[in-house]
């Protein structure tokens, strides 16, 4: 479900703190649940917590988004990071493209 236009990024976290999360609804999405929206941005902003302790883990990220009755945890700021470059290119383009802070390993970004 593409509830969200944007992905978790300064301008939700700045949206959240003004409480117009609302604004970051897709239009495309239609008719939602204002509570079930709300509640997938709250989870959303958990998950990117600074501290990896902070973040919920995907059985407690379920919990939270299944339960309506379970208190969430108020957000903190979250750490953004802003030093990578995404390069539009094809398959074969993106393996010579891939960044690496010191040239020698390439991480691959994944959820845990």
């Amino acid at each position: 479900m593409e509830m969200l236009k944007t992905c978790i990024s300064p301008q939700a976290w700045d949206l959240w703190k003004e409480g117009n999360a609302l604004k970051l609804q897709d239009p495309a999405a239609g008719d939602v649940c204002v509570n079930q929206l709300l509640k997938t941005i709250h989870v959303g902003l958990l998950c990117v917590q600074e501290s990896a302790a902070d973040r919920p883990t995907m059985s407690v990220v379920s919990s939270m988004l299944s339960s309506d009755i379970m208190q969430l945890p108020a957000p903190e700021q979250p750490a953004f990071f802003t030093g990578r470059t995404w390069l539009k290119s094809t398959p074969d383009e993106s393996k010579s493209n891939e960044i690496s802070a010191n040239n020698v390993s390439i991480t691959e970004m994944e959820a845990r």
